[in-house]
């Protein structure tokens, strides 16, 4: 599976168009005043949609998300919500090593991304965390205006339909943290190249082109 992410309006607030092997399958909107206001992504011709609406630190202790706890810390948590009802949630981890992200589908799954800076790209690495397996790969380039800014995620093809709209909720979150302030930097000229390449060892070169070898946006 190949998801494209591509905005059509820039700034704030931000849309997405979202195509799932290039067929149009869901819009995106991010809000315009913060990055905790809810977002939404649609699909174009059924009733499904997601929301995601951010935790406020009164209720984190009574989350039920396992994850949400004070180690490593936890910031950034965002519930996902399928058509008003408990889908799944994102939050950002950091411990000793570094940070990183953890999605919960909150029926037994869980996955952890990687966010790199490579070669003039941005990526993320996506794994399974029990048994650990990569199954997905994101990429865009630091060099995308504002208004024209693509991710391309690569996903396994043994995912459910669910897990991938998780993971592709997910990108739009990494970019609401990530890009709020996108009108500011392309106005200054400023690179959009954010984070660090905290575990590094998770970034593999060849995922890619062994599971995709039919060619990517990479190559």
């Amino acid at each position: 599976m190949v998801v494209e992410i591509a905005q059509t309006l820039g700034g704030k607030p931000r849309a997405f168009d979202i195509f799932y092997n290039s067929f149009p399958k869901y819009l995106a909107k991010l809000g315009n005043l913060s990055p905790i206001e809810t977002f939404w992504v649609k699909n174009r011709r059924s009733g499904i949609s997601y929301s995601g609406e951010y935790a406020m630190p009164h209720i984190l202790n009574t989350a039920p998300i396992r994850w949400l706890a004070h180690n490593p810390k936890s910031s950034r948590n965002c519930f996902i919500k399928k058509n008003s009802h408990n889908f799944g949630a994102i939050g950002e981890l950091e411990d000793n090593k570094g940070s990183y992200y953890l999605i919960d589908n909150r029926m037994g799954l869980r996955f952890r991304a990687y966010h790199f800076n490579i070669d003039g790209n941005e990526c993320i690495s996506i794994f399974l965390e029990n048994p650990e397996k990569q199954v997905g790969f994101v990429v865009t380039s630091f060099n995308a205006k504002y208004t024209g800014c693509v991710y391309n995620l690569y996903l396994l093809p043994e995912l459910s339909d669910d897990t991938v709209d998780l993971l592709t909720v997910f990108v739009i979150y990494f970019n609401n943290w990530n890009n709020f302030d996108s009108i500011r930097e392309a106005k200054s000229g400023a690179a959009r190249k954010k984070g660090s390449n905290s575990f590094i060892e998770k970034y593999d070169s060849r995922w890619l082109t062994t599971a995709f070898p039919q060619g990517t946006s990479m190559d």
